[in-house]
């Protein structure tokens, strides 16, 4: 038996694909199962939780965009490979001549030397589905899944009598085969989440594992109520937004440098990814909560809503005349 460190209740999202509608881009669409396939290896691969979510985001979230977005890079490598599996042994538009069936030698191999790959389920025409394959038995035939249908569930495929059953499903599906498609591409950084510190007012996150120090004292209190997520993208909001290595606090610096004045002492420290120094964009108009500031003396970003909540520098944060916008859902 061989199987990776992904582990379904822990690295899979909480909510299940189809449960959404999403408008993004010129292609609308209810499932996103290569998106979230994606999505959930790159939260795997860059070390970040998953968010918290339990239902799917609403439309307009920074992470149903990007599950959109990876959806797009799904069917992008794989809708001829779609095709010549649904045309098989009938050629369909000359493209069935490029697509080798998956074999357990081989899902084997690259689960013991690349981790959980991408991997696309076909049937009849027009059905097929794209997972994550996180462990298998070569003498059993069998696939360990996390299938993003079936939400903190562990599921397999096994083979039987010609076809592949689904342990949690009644589709009985005819093959797979392995989506490159990510490795291609290259694992990529996804939406971080959020929260608000009921002592201080800063935006935290949570993505990391780590509580971080409070400029009231102690470790920030987590409002549980509200997942946050920023834009995700170049183009999107106003960028020079970094995340604190030290206190976990979002905090403005468009050089990039240390800077503000973190409640662990001294300047706030952006973190890096690997070698990649963090940005992240806070949007000044649009749809989501308002009354969020930066702190003229620290440089975090804080809400004004309910008072200045605290800071390390002058007691309360010192708030600036312009006005950001976050965008959030109920967990």
């Amino acid at each position: 038996m061989t199987t990776t460190k992904f582990e379904v209740k822990k690295h899979g999202f909480h909510f299940d694909n189809g449960t959404f509608r999403t408008s993004v881009g010129p292609f609308p669409c209810s499932v996103l199962c290569g998106g979230m396939s994606y999505s959930a290896l790159d939260y795997f691969k860059c070390g970040i939780r998953v968010p918290e979510l339990t239902k799917a985001p609403a439309e307009g979230n920074p992470l149903e965009k990007y599950l959109y977005r990876r959806q797009m890079t799904a069917h992008y490598y794989t809708w001829h490979l779609f095709l010549a599996a649904w045309s098989a042994p009938i050629p369909l538009l000359g493209v069935t001549s490029s697509l080798v069936q998956g074999s357990m030698k081989e899902l084997d191999y690259y689960l013991s030397s690349e981790g959980p790959l991408v991997m696309c389920l076909f049937e009849n025409m027009g059905t097929g589905h794209h997972v994550l394959a996180i462990g298998c038995d070569k003498a059993k035939q069998r696939i360990e899944l996390y299938d993003n249908n079936h939400h903190d569930r562990n599921c397999n495929l096994t083979y039987k009598n010609g076809i592949w059953q689904h342990s949690l499903s009644s589709t009985k599906w005819k093959g797979w085969f392995l989506d490159w498609g990510h490795y291609t591409d290259g694992t990529r950084l996804p939406p971080l989440s959020w929260r608000f510190c009921k002592k201080c007012h800063s935006l935290v996150t949570t993505s990391f594992g780590q509580t971080g120090k409070c400029h009231a004292g102690g470790s920030h209190s987590h409002n549980l109520v509200f997942e946050y997520f920023l834009p995700c993208f170049v183009n999107e909001g106003e960028r020079g937004w970094r995340v604190c290595s030290k206190c976990q606090a979002l905090f403005y610096s468009p050089s990039g440098q240390a800077t503000g004045w973190c409640a662990d002492s001294n300047n706030h420290t952006p973190m890096s990814l690997g070698k990649q120094l963090l940005e992240f964009g806070v949007d000044s108009s649009g749809q989501g909560e308002k009354k969020w500031h930066m702190c003229k003396l620290c440089f975090g970003l804080f809400w004004a809503g309910s008072g200045n909540g605290t800071c390390t520098v002058g007691g309360t944060h010192e708030r600036s005349s312009k006005q950001y916008v976050v965008a959030h859902r109920t967990v």
